[in-house]
């Protein structure tokens, strides 16, 4: 099941973060301040990413708006290490920004795969047996299609 998961997160992170690195090195040639630029496009990968590791990375059947805060809390953590990492390294250290984002882009995954596993899709307390995620992370509506 982790190899799964693992997997899945890896798909939809890296099609996420090749989408959002692709426009910051655009929107910053263009001449948008690379935090401005992260600052943006992390909003909207956040929203874009719940959704798709809700539901197809980690099966997630509990309620919503529990995971979406849990998910909220572990994301504003991101953006801040994020932020703090472009503006050490890029204005104290002088460094590529396109560079300190690519590897920033890295370590943060990793961190928020664990996170998300055990924290930000767990089942709710309380949970109905239909609430808690599916042992192979496929949505019940699938599930019941293939059987």
């Amino acid at each position: 099941m982790v190899k799964r998961q693992l997997t899945r997160f890896a798909v939809v992170r890296i099609a996420a973060n090749a989408t959002r690195y692709a426009l910051c090195v655009l929107l910053t040639f263009l001449g948008l301040d690379p935090k401005v630029a992260m600052t943006l496009l992390f909003i909207l990968g956040v929203l874009a990413n719940f959704v798709a590791n809700r539901i197809w990375t980690f099966g997630h059947r509990g309620r919503p708006a529990g995971a979406l805060a849990r998910y909220a809390v572990l994301y504003l953590g991101g953006y801040l290490t994020n932020l703090a990492g472009l503006a050490w390294f890029v204005d104290v250290e002088g460094k590529d920004p396109r560079l300190v984002q690519a590897v920033l882009i890295v370590f943060i995954a990793g961190a928020t795969f664990l996170v998300q596993k055990y924290w930000v899709f767990r089942a709710d307390p309380g949970a109905t047996a239909a609430e808690k995620p599916r042992p192979d992370s496929v949505p019940a509506a699938v599930h019941e299609q293939r059987t």
